[in-house]
């Protein structure tokens, strides 16, 4: 049993895994976080983390060193299954897109893309109270995930750009 437990150390450390820990971005950064009116939201809760950083947001785009562009935020709702009996939904998928680019004075750094997350849950029609709440925790947590990948890819072209 050690023998097992050590080889799937070795095989873990030596294939590079590593746990994702805490984005972190260069503290002189100066960034502005542009949106539509869709996706307005979102920018605050990216600004919000981004200031949570001590990164300088800025309120005009040409103080900026980068700039988010945030667009065409989009969050669904699809019924999966219902129910042969009665008719009713029984399973349900959340979407949360949004498309995201990266630009710095010369040009684009990220070209567009498109952030997309999903999340399936059963509903059951006994408990809707609960099923509802529980629908609006998957909406926040998607929310969350998806400003979580935005950093992400900031911090990775961030990472590439400095010398």
């Amino acid at each position: 049993m050690k023998k097992i437990l050590i080889f799937s150390l070795l095989l873990l450390a030596s294939c590079g895994f590593q746990l994702r820990g805490q984005i972190t971005l260069p503290a002189h950064l100066k960034c502005y976080v542009a949106t539509d009116s869709a996706s307005s939201d979102m920018g605050a809760l990216i600004q919000q983390r981004l200031a949570d950083q001590n990164i300088v947001v800025v309120e005009k785009s040409e103080q900026a060193q980068v700039v988010l562009y945030l667009t065409e935020e989009a969050v669904e709702r699809r019924v999966l299954s219902v129910s042969a009996l009665s008719g009713k939904q029984e399973e349900v998928e959340l979407n949360h897109r949004i498309d995201l680019e990266i630009k710095d004075q010369k040009g684009a750094l990220l070209d567009k893309q498109h952030i997309s997350l999903l999340r399936d849950f059963s509903f059951d029609a006994t408990a809707v109270l609960a099923k509802d709440a529980e629908e609006n925790i998957l909406y926040q947590e998607l929310k969350q995930e998806v400003a979580q990948q935005i950093l992400r890819s900031l911090t990775l072209v961030v990472g590439q750009k400095s010398p």
